[in-house]
């Protein structure tokens, strides 16, 4: 028998573990069913004759890895469009909205605004949530990177609410690597400013899932309302 060499497992390891931060980002839940995936597919290519099933075992786990990550981000895109719906905001055209971002546009960019209001224990304040969706490729690998912008327009004291919006992100800790993506898309990291058609924007880099943009939704109902 020949010693285990974990060397030659390497790639396939880390391919695997793209995967499963891919499927994470779209669903947890599907996340740990890849893993079991995997894991079943890895114990059917050890059944003896093993040059027969260990080609049985990488087909299917090459097809159920796939179905997997397909079934994630159909999953991801409806709760997401939920969201907005118990949110209770609404897709809308909006000419300005390019404005509502200062990162730099890489690659195609796709804007998705929605208007509603933010309501607080004090008051409904109209707000235009603007989400920017930027595809790249690097290599042979695409890329979708998240921007999300909260828009407010017609609060009549703006100072205010700006300096609401500062103090909040004064003290907001940083989140934790592992929610935030190494930092990529850290709470603390928003960007507070006023476009030249007047309103004050706070914008950030969002994981495009449930839980990052109901922890910016969250974020900007404790700030005004303190």
């Amino acid at each position: 028998m020949q010693p285990f060499n974990l060397f030659s497992y390497l790639p396939a390891l880390l391919l695997i573990g793209g995967f499963y931060y891919m499927t994470y980002r779209n669903s947890p839940q599907h996340a740990t069913l890849l893993l079991v995936v995997v894991a079943v597919c890895t114990g059917i290519s050890y059944i003896t004759p093993r040059e027969k099933f260990t080609l049985v075992g990488l087909a299917l786990g090459i097809i159920g890895t796939f179905v997997v990550i397909i079934q994630s981000r159909n999953v991801r895109e409806k709760s997401l469009q939920k969201w907005f719906v118990e949110k209770e905001f609404h897709y809308i055209k909006f000419g300005p909205v390019e404005a509502l971002f200062t990162r730099p546009r890489i690659g195609t960019i796709n804007y998705y605004p929605y208007k509603g209001e933010i309501v607080t224990d004090q008051q409904e304040i109209p707000c235009i949530i603007a989400l920017r969706y930027s595809y790249s490729t690097s290599g042979k690998t695409p890329s979708i990177i998240a921007d999300i912008s909260y828009y407010f327009t017609e609060p009549t004291d703006l100072n205010l609410i700006e300096r609401k919006f500062l103090n909040a992100r004064e003290n907001t800790p940083h989140t934790n690597l592992w929610k935030s993506h190494l930092r990529f898309f850290d709470l603390k990291d928003c960007e507070i400013f006023r476009p030249a058609q007047g309103g004050i924007v706070v914008s950030w880099r969002v994981p495009d899932s449930v839980e990052g943009y109901t922890d910016r939704y969250e974020w900007i109902i404790n700030a005004l309302q303190k």
